[in-house]
């Protein structure tokens, strides 16, 4: 089965009627680096005012660092896969390379930090592998990860800005290209459910957010920065073609 026909058939899966399981020999050529051009990651700010007694003249402003996907069905499940590739392949990371120029990240990382035995008297000669991933279509709310579902934070994906000039008089958020994923195989797996399900053709939820734990309804590490990630013909993504999209200058 090409990579074209893998996205065709998780993207016509019935939700919650049909399944499949993806196989480690499915990914046999994995790679570090692809090449991504439909694909936007502009970085934001979500403001969560609290309002406070009419006598009192001011109010507090949460502001949290946030990143915005705009991307089309097949572009999450893409992400998906590479994800898988991951989850199977013998590096713990993938780059995908933003090449649109309106993306102001220009380097998209995944990043699996495989789990580390505590007990010094065990000793494994070999790294845990994965054969199989079994993925069930789930239809989606606008808050997947919130608190409520059940899923521990540690098991929720970590966002983090990052810089291609390494020099530190450059590590500002204004100067951020790099965004790193940074996650456990737990959250390997929801999220790889979670760009499959956003991407399958039953789903009309055109806005996914992934809020701060605390500040928010969950989704996100306790230091990460906050997601959204929008479809075409929604609020945020307010046309169907990525190249008329135009943004405010951050």
């Amino acid at each position: 089965m090409t990579k074209q026909q893998l996205i065709e058939k998780i993207t016509n899966l019935k939700i919650e009627k049909e399944d499949y399981i993806f196989d480690k020999e499915m990914f046999k050529t994995t790679t570090s680096k692809i090449n991504c051009n439909d694909l936007i990651i502009r970085k934001s700010k979500r403001h969560n005012s609290y309002g406070l007694e009419t006598n009192i003249p001011f109010e507090i402003d949460l502001i949290t660092n946030a990143v915005e996907y705009y991307a089309y069905k097949t572009t999450y499940v893409n992400l998906g896969l590479s994800l898988l590739n991951v989850l199977f392949g013998n590096k713990n990371y993938i780059e995908i390379a933003i090449t649109h120029p309106n993306s102001e990240i220009k380097q998209l990382f995944f990043y699996l930090e495989k789990e580390q035995l505590t007990q010094a008297i065990l000793e494994i000669d070999a790294e845990r592998t994965y054969k199989t991933f079994h993925y069930f279509p789930e239809a989606i709310s606008k808050f997947p990860f919130k608190k409520e579902n059940g899923i521990p934070i540690e098991n929720t994906p970590s966002f983090y800005f990052g810089w291609c000039n390494q020099s530190t008089n450059t590590k500002e958020v204004s100067n951020a290209d790099q965004l790193i994923i940074k996650l456990n195989t737990e959250a390997l797996c929801n999220l790889t459910e979670l760009f499959f399900n956003i991407g399958n053709k039953e789903n009309n939820q055109d806005e996914i957010c992934l809020e701060h734990p605390i500040n928010g309804f969950g989704g996100v590490g306790y230091y990460s920065l906050e997601t959204r990630f929008w479809l075409p013909n929604s609020l945020g993504f307010y046309n169907e073609s990525l190249d008329n999209l135009t943004f405010k200058k951050t």
